[in-house]
């Protein structure tokens, strides 16, 4: 079930880029046909129905593909008046296109924010700035948008020229993108989220010449409780997994489920000295939701713990595969494996317990 709606997700990313990009490439070709002027007039469809807009001179020609735009855009004077607005505009603000213009652009800004929108007009008056903000619908609902200003000439006078960006579609596809990133179970990272900030945060460390730990963890014996009480109990244990592995460490720390009974922590910053600070932090919290006696069975993990050297550049795939395979050294001798560099390895006491 999870898989699918990831893979929903994805698919439903992939057809928005696909049209997102199709819209670029239309308006492209509109803008090169009217400088090559093979363009004679614009069918408009639009909140306020279907019209032809004839081009009659660079001035109208602009008009119209002010028109045809997908944002709201909008001229003000007096740093505050509506003078001129498309379409658009007037459909983001559910009002009609005629109450917009001649109105005080504050009669459709959130109370809230008035006073940050009265400071970007007026940095909109000598330079070009941009700023997200609420509008007010007739309807009461709210608009979220993206306002950019410069500044401009109207008939010899100063002018503010204003674009709207609609951000509900905008806010809509970066949560589809965010879900996509994330274990529907556990809200951590799944595989995908954490490769991209992993590989993102190791070009850091090589910069910054620091090293990092990579903890790869399993939960021991998810088969047998799968098995014996359950998948939802199973569900259960890795929901209870991912909460230590919270608690264990930093905020600022990259954690995820890879995938099955796989988690996996990324440590920016730290020496390889402390992987025995690490296991013995992650095994006292494991003792502690053990202690609670709210389960009917031990939760355990195995981990193998890789440092990172700035030095070799070695990917995250490289040292997953070198964790996963202490992890597995852990779980069959019994014992924590930390491998601190490639060289060497250190031994400590084993964090796993059998299911009683």
């Amino acid at each position: 079930m999870n898989t699918n709606r990831r893979s929903k997700a994805t698919r439903e990313l992939a057809r928005e880029n696909l049209e997102l990009r199709a819209r670029l490439a239309e308006s492209e070709e509109t803008l090169r046909a009217i400088r090559c002027g093979e363009v004679d007039a614009f069918f408009v469809h639009g909140a306020e129905g279907d019209r032809v807009l004839a081009l009659e001179g660079a001035e109208s020609a602009y008009r119209a593909l002010v028109e045809a735009m997908n944002e709201g855009a909008a001229i003000l004077k007096d740093g505050k008046m509506v003078v001129y607005c498309n379409s658009r505009l007037a459909a983001m603000l559910d009002t009609p296109l005629e109450t917009v213009m001649g109105s005080s652009l504050f009669r459709f800004v959130k109370p809230t924010e008035e006073e940050r929108v009265e400071r970007l007009l007026e940095r909109g008056k000598a330079e070009t700035c941009t700023g997200d903000f609420t509008f007010c619908r007739k309807d009461g609902t709210a608009e979220p948008v993206h306002l950019s200003l410069s500044p401009m000439q109207m008939h010899g006078l100063a002018a503010i020229g204003v674009v709207a960006t609609d951000l509900t579609e905008r806010n809509r596809l970066e949560e589809l993108r965010r879900l996509s990133l994330l274990d529907e179970l556990t809200g951590l990272l799944n595989r995908r989220g954490f490769l991209g900030a992993a590989q993102q945060n190791l070009k850091l460390a090589h910069r910054l010449n620091e090293t990092a730990l990579l903890i790869f963890t399993d939960v021991d014996g998810l088969k047998e409780i799968n098995d014996n009480l359950g998948h939802c109990e199973g569900d259960r244990a890795l929901a209870d997994s991912a909460a230590i592995l919270r608690n264990t460490y930093r905020d600022s720390d990259i954690i995820a489920r890879l995938g099955g009974d796989e988690f996996v922590v990324l440590a920016m910053g730290t020496p390889e000295t402390d992987s025995e600070v690490l296991a013995s932090r992650l095994q006292t919290q494991l003792d502690a939701h053990n202690a609670k006696g709210h389960r009917a069975y031990q939760l355990s993990m195995s981990v193998g713990i890789v440092c990172y050297d700035p030095e070799t550049s070695m990917s995250i795939e490289d040292l997953i595969a070198r964790a996963d395979s202490a992890m597995y050294e852990n779980k069959r001798s019994k014992r924590m494996s930390f491998i601190v560099s490639p060289s060497r390895s250190v031994v400590a006491p084993s964090l796993t317990q059998k299911i009683a």
